[in-house]
This record gives C-alpha cells, sequence and structure tokens, in this order.
C-alpha cells in the first residue's frame, strides 16, 4: 500500500502522566491489519518513537509497574496478542483468543484492556475475561451466563475496578440474525470492509418491525465470589460506553441516550441521566473539581445534573469526533479519532502535533528533535 493511500486515525489512546502517552494509529482494514504504536515521552531528547504491528490494535494501558521494567505501555489486538512497548517490544498471545489467530477457540475478538490494582485483564467477545498472573500467563476467568432468548453470547467491551474482588464490565448482546434485503447484499458483494457491513445491520435493526432485535447493553459487577448483573435504563436497555471508577464507592458508566449512572455494586446505581437525550455519552472523567463527558460530536461539562458545553471551545472548524477524555496530573487529555491530541491545564488548550513521518505507512525514522 503506497502512503497516500493510508489514512490512519487514532483507535486506542492512554494517558500515563504529564507528558507520556501512547497512542494506536490504523485505518482498522479486515484484509490489511496494520497498526502503528505511537508513543510520546517529553522527558526524552526525541520524545516521540513508533513500533508497526501486523495487527489490528484496539487497546492501549500503562503496563503495571511491578512488571517488564523495560515497558510503558501494553497494546493489544483484537486477536489476543499483547505488545510490550518500551525500549524493546516483548510480544505475548492470549491462547485462545480472536477470530483468526491458530489457536482461535471461535469465541471470538478481543476487545480492551483494564488494569487493576497493578495487574493486567482483557475483555472481548463471546464473554471472554483474562488476568494475567505474576507468572505471565494469561487466564482465562469463568462467566457463566446462559445466551437469552433470540440474542448471541454476550459481547464484553470495558473493564475497570479498584480491585481483583470488585470490578465492573460492560457488554452488549446482539440478535442472532438480521436480514439484509438482497439489493443491499449484492451492494455489499465483494466488500471486504467492517464499518460498511456493519453500517448496513445497524440500518436492518433500526428498520426491524421485531422488538429485540437490536443491540442490548450488559453490565455487571463482581464481588470475588459472585457476578450481580447492574439494571441499565431503557426498555431495551441502554448501551454502556465507557466505566470511570473515581472511587471504590463512587462508579460511572455513561452510554446511549445520555445515559449516566452512579454508584457501586454494593449499594447498587442510580441513573442521571434525562429522558429524551439522544446523544450518546462516549467517556468520562474528573478533571479537578468539574467531570468532563465527551459524547459523540463534543465535549461537556457535567455538575452532577445537568451537560453544559465544554469551554473554552478547542480550535478549529473541523466537527470534533471524540475518542476519550482522561485526566491525569492535573492535565486533561482528549483524544479525537481525526482532529488527534490535546491537553488542557486548566486555562487552555495545546494540541500536540503528530509529525507526518509518524503519519506515513512507510516509517522511516525522524529528524532529532530541535536544541
Amino acid at each position: 500500500m503506497e502512503d497516500n493511500d493510508w489514512n490512519p486515525t487514532i483507535n486506542a489512546a492512554h494517558a500515563a502522566g504529564h507528558g507520556r502517552f501512547c497512542i494506536a494509529l490504523s485505518e482498522l482494514e479486515y484484509d490489511d491489519p496494520f497498526t502503528a504504536i505511537v508513543e510520546y515521552g517529553d522527558a526524552f531528547p526525541q520524545p516521540w518513537s513508533r513500533t508497526d504491528v501486523l495487527r489490528e490494535i484496539y487497546a492501549i494501558k500503562s503496563a503495571p509497574v511491578t512488571d517488564q521494567s523495560s515497558s510503558r505501555f501494553a497494546a493489544l489486538s483484537n486477536e489476543g496478542d499483547v505488545y510490550w512497548i518500551g525500549d524493546q517490544t516483548v510480544h505475548e498471545t492470549i491462547q485462545g483468543a480472536g477470530i483468526q489467530s491458530p489457536d482461535a477457540t471461535g469465541a471470538g475478538a478481543l476487545a480492551n484492556l483494564g488494569l487493576i490494582e497493578g495487574q493486567l485483564w482483557a475483555v472481548g467477545h463471546g464473554a471472554q475475561i483474562y488476568h494475567r498472573t505474576a507468572d505471565h500467563q494469561w487466564v482465562k476467568m469463568p462467566f457463566h451466563s446462559e445466551p437469552e432468548p433470540g440474542f448471541n453470547v454476550i459481547r464484553f467491551g470495558n473493564i475497570a475496578g479498584p480491585s481483583e474482588d470488585n470490578f465492573y464490565i460492560k457488554g452488549s448482546l446482539s440478535p442472532k440474525r438480521i436480514d439484509l434485503d438482497e439489493k443491499t447484499r449484492k451492494s455489499l458483494k465483494g466488500n471486504k470492509s467492517w464499518d460498511d457491513w456493519n453500517r448496513a445491520h445497524e440500518i436492518a435493526e433500526e428498520n426491524s418491525p421485531s422488538k429485540g432485535l437490536v443491540n442490548e447493553g450488559r453490565a455487571y459487577h463482581w464481588n470475588g465470589t459472585r457476578w450481580t448483573e447492574i439494571p441499565i435504563p431503557g426498555s431495551s436497555p441502554h448501551i454502556i460506553k465507557d466505566i470511570y471508577v473515581e472511587t471504590p464507592d463512587k462508579v460511572w458508566m455513561v452510554g446511549s441516550h445520555g445515559t449516566i449512572l452512579v454508584g457501586n455494586g454494593r449499594d447498587g446505581f442510580r441513573s442521571i441521566g434525562f429522558a429524551g437525550d439522544t446523544e450518546t455519552l462516549l467517556s468520562i472523567t474528573r478533571f479537578k473539581d468539574q467531570y468532563v463527558v465527551a459524547s459523540d460530536y463534543a465535549l461537556h461539562l457535567f455538575d452532577g445534573h445537568h451537560l453544559t458545553p465544554f469551554k473554552p471551545r478547542l480550535r478549529g472548524r473541523a466537527r470534533p469526533t471524540p475518542l476519550k477524555v482522561q485526566s491525569v496530573d492535573d492535565v486533561l487529555y482528549y483524544f479525537d479519532y481525526k482532529r488527534g491530541i490535546h491537553c488542557y491545564d486548566g486555562e487552555r488548550w495545546t494540541e500536540i502535533v503528530i509529525p507526518p513521518e509518524l503519519r506515513a505507512r512507510e516509517f522511516k525514522g525522524l529528524p532529532p528533535r530541535s536544541p
């Protein structure tokens, strides 16, 4: 593929501290798996570095401080690869995970990483849950749940919590079958783009006359002994997009149709979203004395009751396409699929511009940093 034909977006990101983050640049092409994992550390003379992998990276987290001392980040592929990014790249595989991996069991793709009490966890389709042990083994955790009538097995998409006996997982149930009309099937014949196929199925779901043939959200809590399902509002429960653990007693969940939940697994959750909201809330974090929420089109402040536009606004006319917001070391990071990386210090926004050399398919290195 020529460089001019490669137009990557930021599809995974994680900030580890002030001036330290890692992103995954890719196109998420089914027939051409390739990701440029880009690390930034402003303590180094050349702050940027890049690692190329022939996989699609779906999640990035900080490497546990007690393990892989030369690694700073861990990156997860949908096929169950874990890449430790640092002075040297270390590659591990989660046995049984993935779709096309030689050892795939059929459970499906992996979707996300979690860092809980210094231990990495991975979750994905087919109710897959894995945790990494002290001896560097990935062990599958059983989740006993029968598929609900009319639905496929649950797809886990996020995991977070204060401890290994107190964590949360969000996921969704997809319909067993959505029929595409013959005209749509012909137009998609030979098309290997997952985005086109997924959008076609979304339209089919929206137009389906049968109730229940839409994705439904689920959320669960593990207390060290048993799983408990967390009620989600909506006649067809809304999809949770993000879990943010502010404290063990104050956990936030945001999602589709303006869903905002707050609470914990012991005392329960209460809904503080508003009826009639249509926006999808993708990410939430606490920055200093306020909550910041990224929706599918903008950034907002949340005072515990209302969403208001975040000010000051980002410069530029392009509409935001938020990936996530994250607060660390008194800095608010905003990662955007297309608009890149911005930091807010409480007074002004600063854009961290990705060098064009890092956005090229063929990486030929970077010039030395000017003194």
